[in-house]
């Protein structure tokens, strides 16, 4: 075996430094470039497959930049250098996200058209500009432009007073379309969207930076900085996880209602995300109560770090399936919905308009989208 793949945490090649991040962005990237090709393809498939994957690249970028920026300006010790390397990948990031969301516009416009050559139609781009899906889009680039500075700014008073309103107008831009959009009641739905998406975006954005910023502690000698660091984050992400389970359970409230709904699509895809969600918050418990507090002691092994490293790649990989299904969910009809048509048609004297919000965007009528906010 390699040196650099026996060596411990603090001391592996530079070139390892931010891996999982590198990793993130290729997904993007990649996931654009492929909902281009199924742009090219031309069927009615590969063009929603395309939208589908863009809306995905965004969801990504955009967590990986709200959570680098609450990492940098919240969850680190006050105490504690920036890390460099995470401010660049902060960075990247922020700029990758304002690049695909402004990349969402003609990928919404050729779904609407139900034709590829609608990414370079004037009518069909100005419809969508001129939607919900529009707005969204462009607050999303002025969110990741405003995230982008906060964190080079980092950690400045001025990344501070920029970092707030960017991760409320780059979040925000998510309760601009979709079922965030239309669901009741309002106040519940915006606000338990709000904090189920930041409480994600400093969960999962901490997962990818805290190696990168322990890496950075270890090299310097500074192991009593690496166990505040670490301790630090330990406390943010269980504040994390208990807002996502709060937050995203009046979510599925709004869009269930009853058990029976959860064997709809949309309940079947819910499900496995609650599953993805619930696995990663006990791998999160066992970091919290057993990994943490070896880790801050002293004389702490190698291996522990080892371990450590090992468990949060695994929970990162996780929500990013979990944003996965997110972008397959958004598209598809609620629960509650689904569950009312049924009855509406199967059951004797129920008197249901099945005309009610479908959520299903029919492409020959209004370009709002249904680019959502995230649930």
């Amino acid at each position: 075996m390699r040196e650099d793949m026996e060596a411990p945490l603090g001391q592996r090649p530079s070139a390892r430094r931010g891996l999982g991040v590198a990793m993130a962005i290729a997904v993007s990237v990649g996931v654009v470039a492929a909902g281009a090709l199924q742009l090219v393809h031309g069927d009615g498939e590969g063009i929603g497959l395309a939208a589908a994957l863009v809306r995905f690249a965004r969801y990504l970028t955009t967590t990986l930049a709200v959570g680098g920026v609450i990492f940098l300006t919240i969850v680190r010790p006050p105490a504690l250098p920036v890390a460099p390397a995470a401010r660049r990948i902060t960075m990247v990031v922020a700029g990758v996200s304002g690049v695909v969301a402004a990349l969402g516009v003609p990928s919404q416009a050729a779904y609407l058209a139900a034709r590829p050559s609608a990414v370079v139609d004037p009518s069909a781009i100005a419809g969508v500009l001129g939607s919900g899906f529009g707005q969204s889009a462009a607050l999303g680039v002025v969110g990741a432009v405003a995230l982008l500075f906060a964190a080079r700014s980092a950690p400045a008073p001025l990344s501070g007073a920029l970092g707030a309103p960017a991760v409320l107008v780059a979040l925000g831009a998510f309760l601009l379309t979709g079922h965030t959009a239309t669901s009741e009641p309002r106040l519940l739905v915006l606000g338990a969207n709000l904090v189920h998406t930041a409480a994600a975006a400093v969960w999962l954005g901490g997962l990818v930076l805290l190696p990168v910023a322990l890496r950075e502690r270890r090299r310097a000698d500074d192991l009593a900085g690496a166990a505040r660091l670490l301790a630090g984050f330990s406390t943010a992400a269980t504040w994390a996880i208990v807002a996502v389970a709060v937050a995203g359970g009046a979510l599925t409230w709004v869009e269930v209602r009853a058990v029976e709904a959860m064997a709809t699509p949309y309940g079947l895809v819910l499900g496995g995300k609650v599953g993805v969600v619930a696995f990663v918050a006990a791998l999160g418990t066992y970091n919290n109560r057993r990994l943490v507090p070896q880790l801050t002691s002293p004389g702490t092994e190698p291996e522990g770090w080892d371990r450590l490293r090992v468990i949060v790649r695994l929970e990162a990989a996780l929500l990013v399936v979990a944003l996965a299904l997110t972008a397959v969910l958004v598209n598809v009809t609620p629960a509650r919905v689904d569950a009312e048509i049924d009855q509406a048609t199967e059951g004797p004297g129920i008197a249901v308009d099945t005309t009610v919000e479908r959520f299903v965007e029919t492409r020959a009528g209004s370009p709002q989208g249904s680019q959502p906010g995230m649930r």
